[in-house]
């Protein structure tokens, strides 16, 4: 475009392709990545292909084109989601592919620039290990991002209300029994936090759930009068929930996709760890905190198989001790 006193100035809309990960948690550690792109690239325009749990968290992503779903089928037709992806991602030349699948398809797609994720180190935190992922100079941590937008904002105040008590969310399935902390306990650390000498005094319980998680929380539901539990266990959509989780004094959960997006959001978070690696997985920010069992990770997972696929493993977390760290963080935050 030429401009008065033959200034000429050329916008380049840069186009990315991020190849995020199948699974809901791990996308939004990822998240932090595509938040570096639209500050390195303004204006950006971005294609996600994700698997369909994960979809619904870049709905509201600035600049998003397409969102390509990768529906993983068996037999002859398994790699069809990547052939899926080979055929979108051919029909145009990109800017930047981010491929944090470590699949072959970013190393044959056009592209002027491709980043590769080959996973990080062993002793590291997921969101640490991708310090420098996209520019070796930029050594920031990428925090993860939940985008949302004013109809999410909207829809969690008309949910939410106007009741001034403060709220307790709480997250007590999983995608596996052996993470899920028994439910009577997440029962009573929530009477104990929202008792009358409690620092979440007459506080309401906000409960958190997918699809197909409705029966396994049922028993937190009930255990409260319905004046005080806001149930959104598959009762919405995933951001505005996000929106809903937000507005939370804190959130308890176990390690699942519902912790990573409650710490994403801001909320203090708690994520209560067993069968797997806290150092890796604890939700990330200043005012968050893990607590895990009093049985090691490799006590519960020798050679990195679970002592049982179809048990709890979290017994060995007591109700005191994640009372006791929730109660300590409540006072950091508050301080």
């Amino acid at each position: 475009m030429l401009q008065y006193g033959s200034q000429i100035t050329l916008v380049v809309t840069v186009k990315i392709l991020f190849i995020a990960p199948n699974r809901l948690g791990d996308a939004i550690l990822a998240s932090g990545l595509i938040e570096q792109c639209r500050r390195r690239y303004p204006g950006a325009q971005f294609t996600v292909a994700c698997g369909p749990v994960a979809a619904p968290l870049f709905q509201a992503l600035p600049g998003l084109v397409e969102i390509l779903v990768l529906r993983k089928s068996s037999g002859w037709r398994r790699w069809r989601h990547w052939a899926d992806l080979l055929a979108v991602g051919w029909g145009q030349y990109w800017g930047l592919v981010v491929d944090m699948r470590g699949s072959a398809s970013a190393l044959v797609l056009p592209t002027r620039r491709r980043r590769i994720w080959r996973g990080g180190k062993p002793d590291q935190h997921r969101v640490m290990a991708l310090s420098g992922f996209l520019d070796p100079s930029d050594a920031t941590p990428p925090a993860p991002h939940v985008w949302l937008s004013a109809a999410h904002h909207a829809q969690a105040a008309a949910i939410i209300g106007d009741d001034p008590r403060p709220i307790l969310a709480l997250a007590p399935t999983a995608n596996w029994i052996g993470k899920i902390w028994p439910i009577e306990r997440f029962v009573a650390v929530a009477k104990a936090l929202t008792a009358h000498d409690g620092p979440l005094a007459a506080g309401r319980i906000l409960v958190a759930g997918g699809p197909a998680e409705r029966a396994a929380a049922l028993p937190l539901i009930k255990a409260f009068d319905s004046d005080d539990v806001i149930d959104l266990v598959d009762r919405t959509d995933l951001l505005t929930l996000a929106a809903c989780i937000g507005k939370a004094e804190l959130f308890i959960g176990n390690d699942s996709g519902l912790m990573h997006l409650s710490a994403a959001v801001g909320t203090t978070t708690l994520g209560l760890f067993g069968p797997s690696r806290d150092d890796h997985y604890r939700p990330w920010g200043d005012d968050n905190m893990a607590v895990r069992s009093a049985q090691t990770y490799a006590a519960l997972m020798p050679g990195g198989q679970p002592q049982a696929h179809d048990i709890c493993l979290m017994t060995g977390l007591s109700v005191a001790a994640v009372t006791t760290a929730a109660r300590a963080q409540l006072s950091a935050v508050s301080a």
